[in-house]
């Protein structure tokens, strides 16, 4: 078990897969940003891929451990401090009874931080779930945030788990700047002309700040849109983007005028826009560390480079990426 003494910023519990089959409900996947953090982070210590830990964005908790632990830290770049005591990030570390853990902002590389704890986080599942959506107030701890004062229960160590392991330097994931985000053609393409298209490849989009765990807000380059979206029936809506209520699928590109949405975690489950662009599953990590403010790109990308993506990220299951 551990106390919260700082709860950081936007500090939940969330697991890497969050919850499955609910949307047509109209529950949101939840679960972490950056999925890829969390499992490398999971690994490091000896849990389940899918383990719960404790997510945090910019600015991360204070902890006061009650009993020994084994600990992790990965995804945003920060200072990794035990009793005032400096540790690398992506590597296990041994956390002693009654020692306070800190996450200290260090650099503006990244948005979201994991803590990854042997024995995972102890709460009940919810929809076959940890994760916490607040919205909603399920999951989680007590569906929320954490707070000051918090007690928060962890499970059993694996027998396996060892202080000292390590991620690569070589594996450790590349936040650029700008960062570089992989799209694959969506439906309705034939909303956007080719000039469209073009702009859409070439220019920086900047990520709004009003962007959320259930969508970051993006703004670019002006949309012309096609004759097939202007000259469609006034029934779907009178602006081109408009369409007849669909369901949108998470990690879409959701285009809404000049000011578009990377619909992320918790997005919604349908509405009235049009998604041309979707992210592959190696590429969505990237957009939890693509902080807010800062300007992203997108790269188009075939259904074989999407599989190549994709074989990079599942390369992080193998023992050969640690040490």
């Amino acid at each position: 078990m551990f106390k919260v003494i700082k709860k950081g910023l936007l500090t939940t519990v969330q697991d890497v897969k969050g919850r499955r089959g609910v949307t047509y409900m109209g529950f949101p996947t939840s679960g972490a940003m950056d999925d890829l953090a969390l499992t490398i982070g999971n690994l490091l210590v000896g849990n389940d891929t899918n383990e719960a830990g404790i997510e945090y964005a910019f600015c991360g908790p204070e902890l006061q451990f009650f009993d020994d632990a084994l600990i992790a830290v990965t995804g945003m770049q920060i200072k990794l401090l035990v009793n005032d005591v400096e540790y690398p990030m992506w590597q296990s570390i041994a956390v002693r009874k009654g020692q306070k853990l800190k996450i200290v902002p260090e650099s503006f590389i990244g948005q979201w931080g994991y803590i990854a704890i042997a024995g995972g986080i102890d709460v009940p599942e919810y929809m076959g779930s940890k994760a916490t959506f607040t919205f909603c107030e399920i999951g989680g701890f007590k569906g929320r945030e954490l707070m000051g004062g918090d007690e928060i229960p962890v499970g059993e160590p694996a027998p396996h788990a060892a202080e000292g392991k390590k991620l690569k330097k070589c594996y450790i994931p590349a936040v650029t700047s700008p960062m570089v985000i992989e799209l694959m053609p969506g439906y309705y393409l034939d909303f956007l002309t080719k000039k469209d298209i073009k702009q859409i490849f070439n220019s920086n989009w900047k990520i709004e700040f009003n962007s959320s765990r259930s969508g970051y807000r993006v703004s670019g380059p002006h949309i012309e849109f096609s004759d097939k979206a202007r000259n469609k029936g006034e029934e779907a809506g009178s602006d081109p983007s408009n369409i007849l209520d669909t369901g949108y699928p998470t990690y879409a590109l959701n285009m809404c005028g000049d000011t578009s949405i990377i619909l992320t975690k918790e997005s919604v489950c349908a509405g009235g826009y049009f998604c041309p662009f979707c992210i592959p599953l190696g590429a969505q990590w990237k957009v939890g560390q693509s902080r807010i403010g800062t300007e992203i790109q997108f790269k188009l990308i075939s259904m074989e480079e999407a599989d190549r993506l994709r074989e990079e990220v599942d390369g992080y299951l193998r023992e050969d990426h640690y040490e």
